[in-house]
């Protein structure tokens, strides 16, 4: 639950009348974000309960859903791209990875996947390092490989029925699933969701 203060005051050693706060909340799902927004609220009332003061909650304009696994799809990505020469990290050595991203809105829309790929740097994300890494001539052989096994599997969900009929069928049982088993919070209470990677390439 990372948070900044935007509004503490202007002297150390005055108590401000007005103190402004900005939070991000993460979880796994939509329904895990509901009761860890729950949780958070009930902390800031608390707070503001035995200090006497007044407490305001707004939730964010909009929310990052967690991102649907289509496992037929994942499928028809990674065997394109081994064909390729890609090399893949297994589901359990990812689960680490997380991270918010609009496109888990895309995946209880659409089926879609979201792999990570190797781009020639051990750097972690959000770096100046990775930036750097990101923009060199060994990073645009990896993106422009990925970029073919993403292209090479939708021509497959284009030309090959049967699998357009599996990757919907997984769609709509993850979408089932995932709606059944949860409370989805009302537009803007929430903040922000983690993303798990359902595959990752070297």
């Amino acid at each position: 639950m990372p948070g900044i203060i935007k509004n503490g005051g202007v002297k150390p050693n005055i108590i401000p009348s007005y103190a402004e706060l900005e939070f991000y909340l993460r979880a796994p799902s939509l329904r895990e974000l509901s009761v860890l927004t729950e949780k958070a609220e009930n902390c800031f009332k608390a707070a503001a309960l035995a200090t006497g003061c007044e407490v305001e909650l707004q939730g964010g304009a909009n929310d990052y859903y967690n991102v649907l696994p289509n496992k037929s799809l994942e499928k028809a990505y990674i065997d394109n791209g081994k064909k390729l020469g890609m090399e893949f990290i297994l589901d359990d050595n990812l689960n680490g990875l997380s991270g918010s991203t609009d496109f888990g809105n895309v995946t209880f829309v659409v089926p879609g996947i979201h792999p990570y790929f190797y781009i020639g740097s051990d750097a972690l994300n959000h770096t100046e390092q990775y930036t750097a890494a990101a923009g060199s001539e060994e990073a645009q052989f990896y993106a422009l490989r990925t970029a073919k096994a993403l292209a090479m599997t939708a021509l497959d969900v284009i030309f090959k029925p049967d699998l357009l009929e599996k990757v919907r069928e997984d769609f709509r049982t993850v979408k089932l699933k995932e709606e059944g088993h949860l409370n989805a919070p009302e537009h803007g209470k929430g903040s922000l969701l983690g993303i798990g990677a359902a595959c990752a390439s070297r």
